[in-house]
């Protein structure tokens, strides 16, 4: 805000009194009345002296918007030139924006009612019993109730201006003042949106210096709980330790406004003791109001050639005011910011639980399409085993089972990843003897990929032991699955690091590569199944099953950039104490001595005629069907020692079936067969009389022991 109008109305004020010193009297005023008005956010506000030779009241300063066109301008003047001072609506004591009396919303003068303002403020300023000064204030609305800090800022502001008018003797000094004073104004005006937190605090620092050359300025953050200090910032000194900070912020006491109750005092400046550090003499404390538990603190100590005086004092208070919009938009905005990243994270866990979700219905009905498939084959490979001595058709018939037995793993961990279930038993395993089982040849499939492209696996053990809660066949797949992914993105001749690491609570497996690294923006996506950054191999389930697997093991798996290029991966696992078990799978080969006849149900015709031709190889009398209608049509006719049932089945589930036959013979043990075996609700399965289920593809010895064992509990 800015007229020129003073120079005119202080010209025909000061029409027999030159003084040379005239345009400093302009600049206080104007500087100060801006003040006024921006405290007030008002629209347009007047300042009038009272002259006490003519016991009148005469305008020296207007003030309002650049783009308002404010009119009549002299009706304005004649008011208050015509006013009776002795019989003035407001006396002193009635010194309130809430009072009736003291605020005027009505409108009633000429110039007011001209301008369509809507509300007005007058407020008179006494010194020594006697009116000196008055401020009017104008709003085209209704304004926000004004707090009694911004009412003592005023009036400090209208004793300014009557100083300025009554003491031409000191209006260097005064003008001084006002241009220090005009320094605060752009800290009011701080772009929050567009500066960063850093910057922010940096400009409320230096303009601290501003009004106090050279001092020694901390601005810290206080917690309001603990009462314990952090530095955001500090100018024209050194970080002091910690103890220095508790002794600065411990030795002060408080310097109150002289005309103010201590209870409504919100910002205080301090004055500190003297102390052990020579150059803390003289320091202040400026307190801004909390917000919630945090409050910003700032220390300013001036050198020792430049001692604050009344004036730097009164600046330095009416700059917490201003500092204390600032900081409190500082930390609204930082809370903000936190809050949308929260809710961005939030949404984006959302997203990924629907596109597990999705993933989960899309592969649950593949799983057991391909289960069903690999049941056939590898059931067929088993029952050619039995049936060649010639060593080289077994050993390629070993090696089609081995990579049907591969699908079907990778099938079964697929599902592991979208239920996010633990489906296995966890038992004590020890990740250093993994990493050696890892480096066995016959073992590690990117083994031939490194050495035809020179690309060295470094593996490094920091630890003697690293035991965990795992499953052993799952996590040796994690360490397979990411050197894997290791060595198919590393340039030749490169370097792939695998490093196990661990404190007291968590053992971390570390594995870098010197590859191309992968962006921010796709950190989290690249574990999702069927994503891949690949561009001539894997079908980007990797690292899906990696996550999946973690995941069930309650660990974190997450990936980093390296400063000198290429990924790092990294995985968490809680430690844990107990015996190594062995792993080794146990399967009898023994058949059962007695000849069984048992009904198999499955609509699959290559897994049906699979277990039919199983089954009678070891003696027994297998009756196999397609559905469970005619399932129960058989049962009905003869007698069965035991039922063998698929799950997924037209017309009547194997759950439906079980429960059926299990109700009208409850002691023929059940089991079930089925490529849905890891998604069963374990008291769904019991409720319905099944007593073993097991997953396809299956092993013709895992036939052999599920009928042994059933045939035992019968």
């Amino acid at each position: 805000m800015h007229m020129n109008v003073s120079s005119k109305l202080i010209n025909k004020y000061y029409r027999a009194r030159a003084n040379s010193k005239f345009a400093g009297v302009v600049t206080q005023i104007d500087a100060s009345v801006q003040i006024i008005a921006r405290m007030l956010d008002a629209d347009f506000v007047g300042a009038f002296y009272y002259e006490r030779t003519t016991r009148k009241l005469i305008p020296i300063s207007y003030q309002h918007g650049h783009h308002l066109s404010i009119r009549n301008l002299g009706a304005l003047a004649d008011f208050w030139a015509d006013i009776d001072i002795d019989n003035l609506p407001v006396e002193p004591d009635m010194i309130d924006f809430d009072n009736e009396k003291f605020r005027d919303t009505s409108i009633q003068d000429q110039f007011g009612t001209e301008n369509s303002f809507a509300c007005c403020y007058r407020y008179p300023y006494y010194l020594d019993g006697g009116l000196r000064l008055v401020c009017t204030a104008y709003w085209y609305e209704h304004p926000e109730p004004v707090s009694l800090e911004f009412l003592h800022l005023l009036d400090l502001t209208c004793k300014i201006i009557s100083a300025a008018m009554t003491v031409a003797d000191e209006l260097m000094q005064v003008e001084n003042y006002s241009v220090r004073l005009s320094q605060l104004l752009p800290v009011f005006e701080i772009p929050l949106d567009d500066l960063p937190y850093e910057e922010l605090l940096d400009l409320v620092t230096q303009r601290i210096n501003d009004l106090v050359p050279g001092a020694e300025i901390l601005l810290m953050q206080r917690d309001c709980n603990t009462g314990t200090f952090t530095l955001e910032k500090h100018l024209n000194c050194d970080q002091p330790s910690i103890e220095e900070i508790k002794i600065l912020t411990e030795r002060v006491k408080p310097l109150l406004w002289p005309d103010l109750p201590d209870d409504t005092v919100r910002y205080r400046c301090r004055d500190m003791d003297q102390t052990e550090g020579p150059n803390w003499a003289g320091a202040v404390m400026l307190e801004l109001a909390p917000v919630e538990n945090m409050q910003y603190v700032v220390l300013v100590t001036p050198p020792e050639e430049n001692k604050l005086n009344t004036n730097d004092r009164e600046l330095l208070s009416v700059f917490a005011v201003f500092a204390q919009t600032v900081l409190r938009n500082v930390l609204l905005v930082k809370r903000l910011e936190k809050t949308n990243l929260l809710l961005e994270e939030s949404s984006q866990r959302l997203a990924e639980v629907e596109t597990t979700a999705a993933l989960a219905d899309m592969t649950s009905g593949l799983a057991h399409d391909f289960n069903n498939i690999f049941g056939g084959l590898v059931g067929r490979v088993q029952l050619m085993k039995l049936r060649t001595q010639n060593k080289t058709q077994l050993a390629e018939l070993e090696k089609i089972e081995h990579l049907i037995m591969e699908g079907a793993e990778s099938v079964r961990r697929i599902q592991e990843f979208t239920t996010c279930t633990k489906l296995k038993e966890l038992q004590p395993v020890d990740l250093c003897q993994m990493l050696d089982d890892v480096t066995e040849k016959e073992r590690v499939p990117w083994q031939k990929e490194a050495e035809d492209r020179s690309v060295e696996v470094v593996i490094k053990r920091l630890l003697d032991q690293a035991v965990v809660m795992g499953n052993h066949d799952d996590l040796i797949a994690v360490i397979d699955k990411l050197i894997d992914n290791a060595v198919g993105v590393s340039p030749k001749g490169s370097t792939v690091k695998v490093e196990l690491s661990g404190t007291e609570e968590n053992i971390t497996l570390t594995v870098s590569d010197e590859g191309p690294g992968i962006p921010e923006e796709l950190r989290t996506r690249i574990f999702y199944p069927f994503y891949t950054t690949k561009q001539e191999r894997g079908a980007g389930l990797g690292l899906a099953v990696v996550y999946g697997i973690i995941g069930r093991h309650s660990g974190k798996v997450w990936v980093e950039s390296r400063e000198s290029g290429g990924a790092v991966f990294k995985v968490t696992l809680n430690r844990a104490e107990g015996k190594i078990p062995d792993v080794t799978r146990e399967l009898t080969d023994e058949k059962g001595s007695d000849c069984l006849r048992i009904l198999v149900v499955d609509d699959d015709t290559e897994v049906r005629e699979v277990l039919k031709d199983t089954l009678a190889i070891d003696g027994h009398e297998p009756v196999a069907c397609n559905d469970g209608f005619a399932a129960l049509e058989e049962i009905e006719k003869r007698k069965f020692d035991m039922m063998i049932t698929d799950l997924g089945m037209p017309g009547m589930s194997g759950l439906e079936l079980a429960g059926a036959v299990h109700e009208r013979f409850p002691d023929m043990p059940i089991a079930m067969v089925t490529g849905w075996g890891t998604q069963l609700n374990e008291d769904e399965v019991a409720l319905n009389g099944i007593k073993s289920v097991l997953s396809k593809p299956f092993h013709l010895k895992d036939i052999r022991t599920l009928v042994n064992n059933l045939a035992v509990k019968a």
